[in-house]
């Protein structure tokens, strides 16, 4: 076999891996917009992608500092929508939220930056024309903001020193009842929590909120630094209706954030304070509902209801596999890969009654004899059995793929000419 033939193989089956691989991953036209090689360390692409969160008007999903992989959310205006989606000039009066995912990795001396805009209202996902990747990356390669926060989110003054403004955050969300921390993260500044609120207390939170009828339900990230002694915190705030179909983005009065401030800062002073506005309500399986309230499923909850996969590579392999096949068809609710556990919520048409399930799914990576056990677990979904089964095996599937694929790939265009 001449040299010329073997080359015209190898490019042939890389072709094919990429047409592969494009097939399981690809769910719009744009996906190859959310990958980019940029001229930055991992360290400074992070740090960048962490500050155009900070500025924006987005609450917090989830961060991981191992893993480098950020997900928020925020509202879309009609302006935003005509400008982000494809279907644009036909939702455009319909009230959107876009989920963002932003995963960094190292790729040479620089970096790999994966961004995905997953934008729906009421769990039924539009698609993103490939706007809002390609502003994000050029805002990381700049070093720039985004979108930035209203003029009237301003910040506040702690008279306290950032690690004990940060022990008195971390004290008043872990002893609060009825809310959902979903992050907190000291190096990057930034505690992320989620509750419901009783109907009759709603109008306090926003002056917005007239249907009395609907419980209201708040998602928000409180952000700090140090300044001087002091600490500036800045509050983002996400409020809605629980129940409504369209939930639309409500203003807020600024009780709420007064209220978790005046308590961290009392609890920073050794006082006792309490921050309790939530509520017990649960509301259906919606995505907002499972997004936002839902507190996440336990490693223990994980293992008494899981679809098992033995995967024969490491650990850390095992995990970039999982991010890579996820990343791109899902949103990260919560990613801690120090503890091998990743959350996603899952939106699909279903047998179940309702025709349709929201869903959430955690994964678990653990070392196993034969390299890393994938555990998929859903307890709480509706869905029919069989169909619950079949989901999570084409997960397993993709996952097993993913790995299989880019080992076949990297030993083929590694080995020697003379070994075919």
């Amino acid at each position: 076999m001449t040299g010329t033939r073997r080359t015209l193989i190898r490019l042939l089956v890389a072709f094919i891996f990429i047409g592969t691989t494009a097939a399981f991953s690809q769910d719009s036209a744009n996906t190859l917009e959310r990958v980019r090689t940029l001229p930055l360390a991992p360290g400074e692409a992070w740090s960048r992608a962490i500050n155009l969160v900070k500025a924006s008007p987005a609450v917090v999903n989830t961060i991981d500092q191992r893993s480098l992989l950020l997900s928020f959310s925020m509202q879309l205006s009609e302006g935003d929508v005509r400008k982000y989606l494809l279907e644009g000039p036909e939702v455009e009066r319909q009230p959107h939220m876009v989920h963002i995912t932003i995963w960094v990795s190292a790729a040479g001396e620089g970096s790999r930056v994966f961004v995905r805009a997953a934008p729906g209202a009421a769990g039924f996902f539009s698609h993103s024309n490939g706007m809002i990747e390609r502003e994000i990356f050029a805002a990381i390669m700049k070093g720039s903001a985004w979108r930035t926060a209203a003029a009237g989110a301003k910040p506040r003054r702690l008279a306290h020193p950032p690690s004990h403004a940060w022990r008195a955050i971390v004290d008043t969300l872990t002893s609060a009842d009825r809310l959902v921390v979903n992050a907190a993260d000291e190096q990057a500044g930034v505690a992320a929590f989620s509750l419901a609120i009783p109907s009759s207390a709603f109008s306090k939170y926003s002056p917005a909120a007239t249907k009395t009828y609907y419980p209201g339900a708040a998602s928000l990230s409180l952000w700090i630094r140090a300044d001087g002694d002091s600490t500036v915190a800045e509050t983002r705030v996400l409020l809605h209706y629980l129940g409504s179909l369209s939930p639309a983005a409500l203003p807020s009065s600024g009780k709420l954030e007064e209220d978790l401030l005046a308590a961290v800062d009392q609890r920073a002073r050794g006082e006792t304070a309490e921050f309790s506005p939530g509520s017990d309500y649960k509301g259906n399986r919606e995505f907002f509902t499972v997004l936002f309230r839902d507190p996440p499923l336990t490693a223990a909850e994980i293992e008494r209801d899981a679809f098992r996969q033995e995967l024969p590579v490491p650990q850390e392999s095992a995990w970039t596999a999982v991010l890579r096949v996820l990343t791109q068809t899902s949103v990260i609710k919560k990613c801690d890969q120090a503890a091998g556990l990743l959350w996603i919520v899952a939106a699909h048409p279903s047998e179940a009654k309702a025709r349709f399930s929201v869903h959430e799914l955690a994964l678990r990576l653990s070392p196993s004899q034969f390299g890393t056990t994938l555990s998929i677990a859903a307890p709480d979904a509706v869905d029919p059995p069989r169909e619950l089964e079949t989901e999570r095996k084409v997960i397993a599937e993709k996952i097993g793929m993913e790995l299989f694929l880019k080992e076949r790939l990297k030993w083929l265009l590694t080995k020697r000419e003379g070994s075919l």
